[in-house]
């Protein structure tokens, strides 16, 4: 039965193309007749009024398109950079508890990590998910201790962690208008971490492009 009713919803809209084509064709083939009826100076007073007609219409619609695309960006952007905040918050409690050698309380962490996906999934865009979702995937790994990070003893799984947030942060940025880092893999986490090497952030990124492609 469905694939009766989809056979005719195709051949509807097949109908429905076909006759918009033989209209939009007949009202072009009038119109060049109409004009080429005409002698050339009235031909030519209804071709300039036309365009005095137009352009006005024209620029007013192009303004107001461009100026509730304007308002629009404006607005997310505002709307972003709070909910970026957030996030940063979140890394900032994060590592403040790793340097302390003690993990942030599940409830807290639960609270903020609820406040992100909400947050996230009105304003954030598809790179900054992307990112999240490895971030979140990479520190799971690195919590239970298995995957594919403990396939290589030469990457720390601290370096993984600096390494998904620098991505995280590379988005945020992206998505706030500002330029991708062009100097070091890791400045931007640098700004919380201070005795980074980001040789070694760097090179645990490459690790998660590839055993993390998939996300």
């Amino acid at each position: 039965m469905n694939k009766i009713k989809n056979l005719i919803y195709q051949a509807i809209a097949i109908a429905l193309l076909v006759a918009g084509g033989w209209f939009i064709y007949k009202t072009a083939a009038f119109i060049i007749y109409f004009f080429g009826s005409l002698d050339s100076d009235t031909r030519n007073g209804i071709l300039a009024l036309i365009g005095v007609l137009t352009v006005p219409i024209i620029t007013f619609a192009t303004q107001f398109i461009l100026s509730q695309h304007q308002s629009r960006e404006q607005a997310l952007r505002e709307k972003r950079i709070n909910f970026y905040g957030q996030v940063i918050c979140l890394f900032i409690d994060m590592l403040t508890a790793a340097k302390d050698g003690v993990k942030l309380p599940q409830e807290e962490l639960a609270k903020g990590l609820k406040s992100i996906n909400i947050g996230m999934l009105s304003y954030g865009s598809h790179s900054f998910i992307r990112a999240w979702n490895r971030f979140l995937r990479v520190t799971s790994d690195v919590s239970a201790a298995n995957g594919p990070i403990m396939q290589d003893k030469e990457i720390s799984n601290e370096n993984l962690s600096m390494a998904t947030m620098e991505r995280l942060l590379i988005a945020m940025r992206k998505d706030l208008g500002h330029k991708t880092p062009s100097s070091r893999y890791g400045d931007l986490i640098g700004v919380m971490v201070n005795d980074l090497d980001y040789s070694k952030i760097k090179e645990a990124d490459t690790y998660i492009n590839k055993h993390y492609s998939k996300i």
